[in-house]
This record gives structure tokens, sequence and C-alpha cells, in this order.
């Protein structure tokens, strides 16, 4: 048999761990913008009461586009940028669902799944999507490569070139998503207030 004895020659000192915290839960997040709000919802969900505050009048009026993608990163060697993209993806997909399940909140659009094209600029660039395709084995329909014209028929435009089709890429409204999230219950927005310090 193998044994083993715990004798290191330092001092050990066990503290039990504090009890757990019975008050009231309350967090300051400050920005409403799609970082604060998605703290102050997850927040929330853990039955905590957050108060957002922000210097706008309203919620992610920082946001410069209308609407983003959202689609992972593809890297060859599987990088942990491209890992944590994907893992991003999911949880805000996840999000997405919860706060705006049919891809509204109050009438509004929040985010659309049909697919996302991201074209390649040039032989090269197609070339080394085909080899990281190969080589990472990922679940089909997660992400398929194109030519020009199969490209084009699934964005509905016509394209000079080739590249990849995310399946379940999506188009998000930035701002409609942060309301959404700030509608949720435990949250509280005040809106036209500057922090200057802690």
């Amino acid at each position: 048999m193998l044994a083993g004895r715990f004798a290191p020659s330092w001092t050990l000192r066990r503290h039990e761990p504090p009890d757990a915290f019975g008050g009231e839960r309350t967090a300051l997040v400050i920005g409403a913008g799609i970082a604060g709000a998605a703290c102050a919802e997850a927040l929330a969900r853990r039955g905590w009461h957050a108060h957002v505050l922000d210097r706008d009048e309203r919620p992610a009026a920082g946001a410069l586009l209308p609407a983003g993608l959202m689609y992972p990163l593809l890297a060859a060697d599987d990088a942990v940028l491209a890992r944590l993209t994907r893992v991003g993806v999911a949880l805000g997909a996840a999000s997405l669902a919860r706060v705006a399940p049919d891809g509204t909140f109050a009438g509004s659009p929040v985010w659309r799944r049909d697919g996302v094209a991201q074209l390649a600029g040039d032989v090269a660039t197609l070339d080394r999507w085909r080899t990281a395709i190969g080589r990472l084995a990922l679940p089909p329909g997660f992400v398929e490569l194109c030519d020009a014209d199969e490209l084009g028929r699934r964005a509905g435009v016509a394209l000079r070139g080739g590249g990849l089709w995310w399946p379940r890429g999506s188009t998000v409204v930035a701002a409609a998503w942060c309301r959404a999230l700030l509608a949720s219950p435990g949250v509280e927005l005040r809106t036209g207030v500057a922090v200057a310090r802690l």
C-alpha cells in the first residue's frame, strides 16, 4: 500500500469560514452599458438588489452602432481568445433568450438569429480557415466554409469572395439588450447621475 503523511514545516492556522451574510444584499453598479447591465442582471438573479447609475439619460448611450454581430472567432490553434469567444457567444445567447425570448423587448427588436457571413480577405485566409475547420473537428452546423455563391445566397447579397457562415450568428441591438437586462426584478436604474468618486 501507498501511504502519505502531511507534516508541513510551517505552522497551520485553521480558520472556520464565517457564517453566511444574513443582511440585505445590495450592490452599486456604475454604468448602464452592456457590462454594467449584464452585471446588474446577474446579481439580481442571485438575490441581490442592484442600483445602477449612469451619467447619460438612457442605457447604452455610448453604443456607437445601432446593432452588432455576435459570432465567435475561428483560430487554427484554438487559442485562448477563440475559446473565450465561443463561451462568450454561448453565454450571450443564453442571456438574450432569458431577457428577450422572442427577440423583442417592449415592442423593440433586441436580437435576431439568422446567421452571420464572415468574408475572407484573400485566398490565403480562406485556406487557413479550411485547415482550421478540419483540424478542430467542430460540431456539424457550428461553422461552414462557403464559396462566394453559397455565402452570398445565405447572406442575401452578391459577394465577390467566399468565407465563413455562422448559422447561429446573431444580430443584436445593444441598447435594447441593455434595457431588457435592466428591467429585471431587483435592478434599479438611475440615469443622469455622474459618479465623481467612491
